[in-house]
């Protein structure tokens, strides 16, 4: 019995000998405790239950909950896109675009139209000045350096990479988009030639057109389009398959008739043949006027012309002439 109460003893007295102040410490931890259970719980989250909203389509598009595939592969930077082209043949004997490549062609239009136009066209001056350096074209000024045939002798090289083309449109079509992801809603297809291209076109894919542009079949000339090439468009002329590089348009640079300064060529022309004629009339005139005084100043005044006529027109003493 004696043994019993020892221990209890020793409880009670090693409980009375705790100081105050650890009681409080001991409070202090547990309560600090149990206000940390709702973080905890918090970070336990997935962090893809709410995406962050992000102002860019490519950070969560509209019915995702993460980046589209290949948004983080490295080595994709405005210069070059073409790792995200990796997978994409850059020629098909199938005409137009396939199904299984329906995704990555509205990422990269989405981007296209989305990338900064200063950043591209300097990093496409950028690209085309190493192409001519490589060329047999280098002896030529950039702006004469025949992008068309370096590209279509070398489709590889210039595929993902971004390029600035110049000619004349030929045909415009405006569409609705596929269902996609990045918010597109409007296709514009139109049909680039350049000089070196010749009869050969270059297939521009854009968004949008500037504004006042020409829809259907019609010339328009000073196009300027800054784009990345997506691969070789596969199309049917003449019963034979021939190829055409796909753009996909970042900017199209073109200044509608409208808006420029009216042309009064032909109101010019005409004053100045109405202006002709008033002073070739006012010459005519004078010099008509000065041959008539002339005429009239050589005239002998009436006044001094003898009354009686001669009796013959002979001279001498020969008198008129004998019959």
């Amino acid at each position: 019995m004696h043994q019993i109460r020892q221990p209890r003893r020793i409880a009670v007295s090693a409980r009375n000998a705790c100081p105050p102040q650890l009681h409080r410490c001991l409070a202090l931890i547990f309560a600090l405790g149990l206000s940390t259970l709702p973080a905890v719980t918090l970070f336990a989250q997935s962090p893809f239950d709410s995406p962050t909203p992000s102002a860019s389509p490519f950070d969560t598009p509209a019915g995702q909950n993460e980046p589209p595939a290949g948004m983080g592969v490295p080595g994709v930077s405005v210069r070059d896109i073409s790792p995200w082209l990796r997978d994409v043949p850059i020629k098909t004997s199938r005409a137009g675009f396939l199904p299984e490549e329906n995704e990555l062609y509205y990422r990269v239009l989405a981007y296209a139209r989305t990338a900064d136009p200063q950043a591209v066209r300097e990093a496409a001056v950028e690209f085309l000045k190493e192409r001519r350096e490589q060329s047999r074209y280098k002896h030529l000024p950039l702006e004469e350096f025949p992008v068309y045939v370096d590209m279509y002798l070398d489709p590889e090289a210039y595929q993902g990479r971004p390029v600035v083309m110049t000619g004349h449109i030929q045909r415009a079509v405006v569409s609705e988009a596929g269902k996609n992801d990045f918010a597109i809603n409007q296709l514009c297809e139109t049909w680039l030639f350049t000089d070196d291209s010749q009869a050969n076109p270059t297939v521009v894919l854009s968004t949008d057109l500037p504004k006042g542009f020409p829809v259907g079949e019609q010339a328009v000339d000073h196009v300027t389009v800054t784009g990345y090439i997506y691969r070789m468009y596969t199309y049917e002329a003449r019963d034979t398959g021939r190829f055409a590089p796909v753009l996909m348009a970042n900017h199209i640079d073109w200044k509608s008739p409208a808006a420029a300064e009216p042309d009064y060529s032909w109101i010019t022309i005409l004053l100045i043949g109405i202006g002709l004629a008033i002073f070739s009339l006012f010459i005519a005139l004078t010099l008509h006027q000065q041959w008539l005084l002339a005429r009239e100043s050589k005239r002998t005044p009436f006044e001094e012309l003898d009354g009686t006529p001669p009796k013959s027109f002979g001279t001498g003493n020969e008198g008129s002439a004998k019959r």
